[in-house]
């Protein structure tokens, strides 16, 4: 799970870096030919920069490059669409990239995980699996001073309309939602009880949650909820899944690497 952190930090990392190079190089009506930039006197050429990119940086931008075009690739032998959420269209940039492979690696490993490993991963798991919920959660949208305000009073003030009314919370910045089990906020959730309330993150961004209501779900059945079991198992196994699928992909499709010693990077 770590190295698949690592990795997705340098992904986004790196994009930014280029992203910085290429503005950098094609800004140029005020600098001389060849200089990224200037310190008084003193330069910094694109003959440095294209150096440091290729010793540091060149490898680790390229295999996440063939990564990313494996992935698409078996998306499209699998019939998958490279967006599977409207709201997902709206990003674009560093996000989208990011959400977008997010997305296709989640698709594929749904359509191609092993029956065996969810199975045994459903004995393993099968009282927690048959007491799965979805729960019924208010989310508050409000800035680090108000939620510490918010926590603090909750211990002693259960009414929530009260709390919502004495410190000015507005209804836009209210949501009712409703989480299931395959939410990526479920599982900072579950151990919660009806009435408490507690501080999430949704990606960058930290949520106040007060849970409503628990609602007991089916119990899951093997074979028939084989997707539902999946998308629970990918919960905790996401990384070592990815990593085992892009090293059975890299085995499969045959890939060239161009020496980074015989790259030229055009700077105008």
């Amino acid at each position: 799970m770590n190295d698949v952190k690592i990795r997705m930090n340098q992904v986004a990392v790196l994009v930014l870096f280029s992203s910085l190079m290429t503005g950098c190089v094609k800004s140029g009506s005020s600098t001389e030919s060849g200089v990224a930039a200037a310190i008084g006197e003193e330069k910094i050429t694109t003959t440095q920069v294209e150096k440091v990119f290729k010793e540091r940086y060149y490898d680790v931008i390229l295999d996440n490059l063939i990564d990313n075009r494996l992935l698409e690739i078996k998306a499209k032998e699998l019939g998958i669409q490279q967006v599977n959420d409207p709201d997902e269209k709206k990003l674009n940039g560093l996000q989208g990239e990011l959400q977008q492979r997010k997305f296709l690696l989640k698709a594929i490993l749904m359509k191609t995980l092993d029956d065996n490993t969810l199975k045994k991963f459903y004995g393993e798991q099968k009282g927690e699996l048959e007491s799965l919920s979805s729960i019924r959660a208010r989310v508050y949208k409000i800035d680090h001073q108000l939620a510490s305000k918010f926590i603090t009073l909750h211990q002693n003030e259960k009414d929530h309309t009260k709390l919502e009314k004495e410190l000015g919370i507005a209804t836009s910045q209210i949501e009712s939602v409703e989480v299931t089990f395959d939410d990526p906020i479920y599982q900072q959730l579950r151990s919660l009880k009806t009435g408490e309330v507690t501080m999430v993150m949704q990606g960058q961004e930290h949520l106040i949650v007060l849970v409503e209501d628990i609602k007991s779900g089916e119990p899951l059945v093997w074979p028939k909820d084989r997707d539902k079991i999946a998308e629970a198992y990918l919960l905790t196994h996401t990384g070592e899944e990815q990593l085992k699928l892009l090293d059975k992909l890299r085995s499969e499709y045959k890939i060239q690497k161009r020496d980074v010693q015989a790259l030229t990077i055009k700077t105008s």
